[in-house]
């Protein structure tokens, strides 16, 4: 009995469609990684402003990120004792009167949210010294050697 001949046709077309559904899955892979990264981003603005409010100017948290970032690099102890902090921050010491979640405007930690202060408008020269302020207290935030 003679050999079957192979069919090239169909083995190219198999491997072509292999190549556009692995193309395909990567994309989604893609824009899913594209998602995440814009949540996230998202979680952190919503976390700066619930902490600071509109206070601090966009330079301003840039330079205490980057000198959080030095001293974190200078005394590796500082990342644990924030992680602590921001841990203790987002999940409260537990509550024996919690109520549940989804009651009457109250947080999911069965307490009211915080309430931000009032500020008052700035006038001219003012800025640089609550922007300096706004620094100092952020800072005091995470108790640290400063």
């Amino acid at each position: 009995m003679a050999r079957r001949p192979a069919d090239y046709t169909a083995q190219m077309q198999a491997a072509e469609e292999r190549r556009r559904l692995q193309e395909e899955k990567q994309r989604e892979e893609q824009q899913r990684e594209q998602r995440l990264k814009a949540r996230q981003a998202a979680n952190y603005g919503t976390v700066v402003l619930d902490i600071m409010g509109p206070r601090m100017t966009i330079d301003g948290l840039a330079g205490l990120l980057l000198d959080c970032r030095e001293r974190a690099k200078a005394d590796p102890q500082l990342e644990t004792e924030w992680a602590a902090r921001g841990k203790a921050y987002f999940r409260p010491a537990a509550d024996t009167s919690k109520q549940p979640a989804g009651s009457g405007g109250v947080a999911g930690n069965g307490k009211q949210p915080r309430k931000l202060p009032a500020r008052e408008p700035l006038r001219a020269g003012e800025r640089e010294s609550r922007d300096a302020n706004s620094c100092r207290e952020l800072k005091g935030l995470y108790n640290t050697r400063f």
